[in-house]
């Protein structure tokens, strides 16, 4: 009796589609990212009400290691979308180390979004020494809602 060899080759076919899927997004990863990480928290919502103060915080990582607001001058902006180059930021707020979660220095700001609508935030930093990581950029898009403050 012969075996049906179509569920292996399909198997096959999966996992080198997903080794492919893999190592491209590695390596947009490492282009967008300088070699550095970056996860965007937003307490304690995520869709921020008009007014209302939010704490934004990033976890920054590089090589599996937590980077600290201390190792580098960080700034973040805040833009209204849509954004134009050369568009200066609506805000920006004075970042602060805080230990949030797991992480107990990551760069934080209050941000109280001054309209409804979409935003983009954007943190940049530069290191205070050259062999510690090299300057980025990280952005994230927040839908902000009309609540209560607004009103």
């Amino acid at each position: 009796m012969k075996q049906d060899r179509r569920p292996r080759r399909r198997l096959w076919a999966w996992l080198l589609l997903l080794w492919v899927g893999l190592n491209g997004v590695a390596l947009i990863y490492r282009i967008q990212g300088s070699g550095v990480a970056g996860t965007w928290h937003i307490d304690p919502d995520p869709q921020p009400v008009v007014g209302e103060p939010a704490l934004v915080w990033v976890a920054l990582t590089r090589n599996g290691k937590e980077l600290s607001l201390d190792q580098g001058n960080c700034q973040m902006g805040v833009y209204a979308l849509p954004r134009n180059q050369g568009d200066e930021p609506l805000l920006q707020p004075t970042l602060t180390p805080r230990a949030v979660e797991a992480h107990p220095e990551a760069p934080s700001a209050a941000v109280a979004f001054p309209h409804s609508g979409q935003y983009e935030l954007e943190l940049g930093c530069v290191p205070k020494t050259a062999s510690d990581f090299r300057p980025f950029q990280l952005t994230h898009e927040v839908a902000v809602t009309t609540g209560a403050a607004a009103l």
